[in-house]
């Protein structure tokens, strides 16, 4: 197809075939957030960089269109690399797990979620990859090389005029992603555990798909890890011998 034919292929092809590239790892979101208030029919606003959050001693880009993104090593050994997608996937709940708290819930991300990507000036995508489940990975970049569809062509009509990423991405306030950048909440549940955070994130999406049982048992496994966590550290910081007393 054409660039002529199809509007989009021209500014998601580089990503295909442009030589020059900066490899990363990253998932998405999802649901697929796009943080701005205006709607873009330009999939570059999609893979645009709109902020840089900092956990622990990695940077991670986030995209407009919610991709969240670590820069990596071209030429780091087997071994290393095996290991990446679990370490940046709990990095990336981390962040989830603020955004939850603020009322944003996505599905939680495991380490089959990351998946290589491209960085190309501010612009970041995962264009391809593998396993069944794309819709945190390559699928937002097949969604976004959708041609439009103009569904009254066919009948004498103008439009309306359909295409996916107006429907699967949903607006969320930019000014949110500076609002998380402490992880004053995030930092103080992984204080107490260090999948805590996950535990969380998972439970805010199962409640907000209004899955009542898959909600319960991970709040309920977080509430318990939580307490026991509190109270441990309460114990620890307390004097033995007056609480022994009393106990008597």
């Amino acid at each position: 197809m054409s660039s002529s034919a199809n509007p989009h292929s021209g500014a998601l092809g580089r990503f295909v075939y442009n030589k020059s590239w900066t490899p990363v790892l990253g998932a998405y979101m999802f649901p697929l957030k796009y943080f701005s208030l205006d709607e873009s029919q330009n999939p570059d606003d999609y893979l645009e960089v709109v902020q840089i959050l900092r956990v622990d001693d990695t940077d991670i880009a986030i995209t407009r269109g919610g991709g969240l993104f670590v820069r990596v090593d071209r030429v780091a050994d087997y071994d290393l690399r095996q290991a990446w997608p679990s370490k940046i996937a709990e990095t990336l709940n981390y962040i989830l797990c603020e955004l939850a708290i603020n009322g944003v819930p996505s599905h939680p991300i495991n380490p089959k979620d990351v998946q290589d990507g491209k960085l190309i000036g501010t612009h970041a995508a995962i264009y391809g990859g593998g396993g069944r489940h794309g819709e945190q990975a390559w699928g937002p970049f097949a969604l976004l090389a959708a041609q439009p569809a103009d569904l009254g062509v066919d009948f004498g009509y103008r439009g309306p005029t359909i295409w996916p990423a107006n429907y699967y991405w949903t607006a969320e306030d930019p000014q949110l992603l500076n609002d998380i950048a402490d992880f004053r909440n995030a930092q103080i549940i992984r204080g107490i555990g260090a999948r805590l955070p996950e535990l969380l994130v998972a439970a805010a999406h199962h409640a907000s798909r209004g899955n009542v049982s898959e909600t319960v048992l991970a709040a309920w496994i977080l509430c318990e890890a939580l307490i026991s966590g509190l109270w441990d550290k309460h114990v620890s910081s307390t004097d033995p011998t007056a609480r022994r007393n009393r106990l008597r």
